[in-house]
């Protein structure tokens, strides 16, 4: 059903380099998502752009330059997707504490709701979401085998 993948240490090279990841998510709300990212999530911002192709938009930095999370505005208003329980941005912190004191910001320092995930194998991983201002699920996770993420 799924291939095989090779190690990230294996990972394939193209001209010298690993090539860079890049998940684009659609946002109403551009400035508070981005704020959200940045300032909640503790994502870094690499570039924004204006009126590109119609498009407007911001590039963040989920673990380094190589894996990019980009929001994006487009120039209709066709309708977006509602979110749904699977919908999600996962970090994984691979220390209990830091998962706590992430928490511990989020709901006392922030005040912001965080809800169980709706699978079963983040429950059990001590997993909680929180949602950005469009409604989409950002998941942090305890994975005591993942480096460290933002």
């Amino acid at each position: 059903m799924f291939l095989t993948s090779q190690s990230t240490t294996d990972a394939p090279v193209v001209h010298g380099r690993t090539p860079t990841v890049r998940v684009a998510r659609r946002c109403w709300r551009l400035e508070e998502c981005a704020a959200f990212y940045v300032n909640i999530v503790g994502l870094s911002q690499l570039y924004e752009f204006s009126d590109h192709a119609g498009y407007d938009g911001v590039v963040l930095a989920l673990r380094g330059p190589a894996v990019q999370l980009e929001l994006v505005s487009p120039p209709d208003d066709s309708p977006m997707a509602s979110p749904d329980d699977e919908d999600l941005i996962v970090i994984l912190v691979d220390d209990d504490r830091d998962l706590d004191a992430r928490r511990h910001r989020l709901t006392r320092d922030l005040g912001l709701t965080v809800t169980r995930p709706h699978n079963p194998y983040w429950r059990a991983r001590r997993a909680f979401v929180v949602r950005d201002p469009d409604g989409r699920g950002v998941m942090f996770a305890f994975d005591p085998d993942e480096p460290p993420g933002p």
